[in-house]
């Protein structure tokens, strides 16, 4: 399903050697036929772009920085505040 429209454009990944090579449209009369944005064609290149994000990120309270979070550690804060 994309994940750049509110339709649920119905879409196959095409993957060779465990990497993603392209994204296209599977067909679905109900909502997309056979079309997809050009956003969601290319999109899957950010996937393995140098600059993508390995690990969240939040800004601290106070000093307004940004630091990496571990994934589930707000999870974890959250539920020994309750």
């Amino acid at each position: 399903m994309s994940p750049h429209d509110g339709v649920g454009t119905n879409l196959f990944g095409h993957v060779l050697r465990g990497r993603l090579m392209r994204v296209v449209p599977r067909p679905n009369d109900a909502i997309n036929e056979t079309w997809i944005a050009d956003r969601d064609r290319y999109s899957y290149e950010g996937i393995y772009s140098a600059d993508r994000l390995e690990a969240p990120m939040v800004r601290e309270e106070g000093t307004g920085e940004w630091k990496r979070v571990e994934l589930g550690s707000r999870a974890r804060d959250r539920g020994r505040r309750a």
